[in-house]
Parts: structure tokens; sequence; C-alpha cells
């Protein structure tokens, strides 16, 4: 009894862990794209205004 407990809390514990890497690794494949465009972004702003030109 206790090797088939200790079978399907295996099998439960990887299928979590190989879960948990997939949305981790789409949350990053979205998130850091975005963060590095936004901060991009930002510093191209403050490089514009610094300048005193205008952005547009």
């Amino acid at each position: 009894m206790s090797s088939v407990m200790l079978k399907f809390a295996v099998m439960l514990a990887m299928s979590v862990d190989i879960l948990m890497r997939i949305v981790l690794a789409d949350f990053m494949c979205l998130a850091v794209p975005n963060v590095a465009m936004a901060q991009l972004g930002t510093a191209k702003h403050m490089i514009v205004e610094n300048r005193g030109i205008d952005p547009s």
C-alpha cells in the first residue's frame, strides 16, 4: 500500500514540476520582452528629454 502511495506522490510531484516549468517558461517568454521593451522605451524617452528634442 505504501509503495503505491509513494509512486502516486512521485508522479504527482513530477507532473506539478513539469506544469510549473511550462507556466514559468510561458511567463518568462511573455514578461521578459515586455519589461525589456518598457525599460528601453523609458530610457529612450529620458535620453530624448535630456537632449531637449521633441519625442514626437
